[in-house]
């Protein structure tokens, strides 16, 4: 369906409002430091499970030019912390005031495979990100861009055929994705789940940011189609690159990307983890370093 609003670009006009979770560290730090700087100038919430931490990357951003930034402590595994830190952001912005770009950057990072390892992942990288999407999507206005941080291993090769065809189908509900996500936990505790054998690992991580940043996009992109713009992204070799690149390009640029997979800038398939490797190799003529 043709979306009735067409997604923002950040002007300077009015300044950009985004939330960013997962922010002060890492890849979540690096968006923060580019967005609160020119040429974007944004305000920045950097959503920090830390406060103290958070405070101290805020410290070290400031110092490096940025200017905007408020700490806000939230916590993917915690509602009621998810909860405070919706009502935190809104009464900052203040009444009729709204985010441009929220972006769901926070996740559980541990590589190994383990019945308690995928349940984390599941729990955080899913609940934890659908959680803060419910709750901070209304505030983001008309027009505005709602990000996923996702994975490359993230994808559907790592469930067999017949739930990979259920989990891209285009009536998916979020009730038959949690009853999966749900399923795929239970048959990893019976012990039922076999990991692929093509892929890079990091198979426990996987299942969990697929459901949460790859498969569930693309559920809320449709709620949300004719109102805002959603995409998941694989940071790969770019790092902040194409998470800020979806949260301020023109919209010629992302045209037709709605509730996609983006990797190095570019549309890719969502049950392909090399895809992100062909597309640096089409753009720098050379597999990123250790992937030969």
């Amino acid at each position: 369906a043709k979306r009735k609003h067409k997604p923002r670009r950040m002007a300077s006009a009015r300044q950009p409002v985004v939330f960013i979770t997962g922010a002060n560290r890492g890849i979540g730090c690096e968006i923060v430091k580019r967005l609160a700087a020119p040429p974007w100038n944004c305000r920045v919430f950097m959503g920090s499970r830390s406060l103290a931490k958070g405070e101290s990357a805020r410290g070290e951003l400031i110092k490096a030019g940025c200017k905007d930034i408020t700490v806000v402590q939230i916590d993917l595994d915690d509602k009621s912390s998810i909860a405070d830190a919706a009502v935190e952001v809104q009464k900052a912005l203040g009444a009729g005031e709204g985010l441009d770009v929220l972006i769901n950057n926070a996740a559980f990072v541990n590589y190994d495979f383990s019945v308690d390892v995928v349940k984390q992942s599941i729990q955080t990288n899913y609940r934890g990100t659908v959680a803060v999407t419910e709750a901070f999507a209304p505030m983001v206005i008309n027009g505005g861009r709602i990000i996923f941080v996702s994975s490359a291993v993230g994808k559907t090769y790592l469930v067999d055929d017949a739930m990979a065809a259920q989990l891209l189908a285009e009536d998916l509900t979020a009730e038959t994705l949690d009853a999966s996500m749900q399923a795929l936990e239970h048959s990893v505790k019976q012990g039922s789940y076999i990991p692929p054998t093509d892929s890079i690992g990091a198979v426990a991580y996987g299942l969990g940011k697929l459901g949460g940043t790859t498969i569930y996009p693309r559920i809320i992109s449709r709620r949300l189609q004719d109102s805002h713009f959603v995409a998941a992204c694989c940071p790969a070799f770019g790092g902040a690159d194409t998470p800020v690149w979806l949260a301020t390009a023109a919209e010629d640029k992302i045209r037709g990307g709605h509730g996609g997979f983006w990797e190095q800038r570019e549309l890719t398939d969502v049950s392909d983890w090399q895809a992100g490797m062909r597309c640096t190799l089409a753009r720098t003529g050379c597999y990123p370093p250790g992937c030969e």
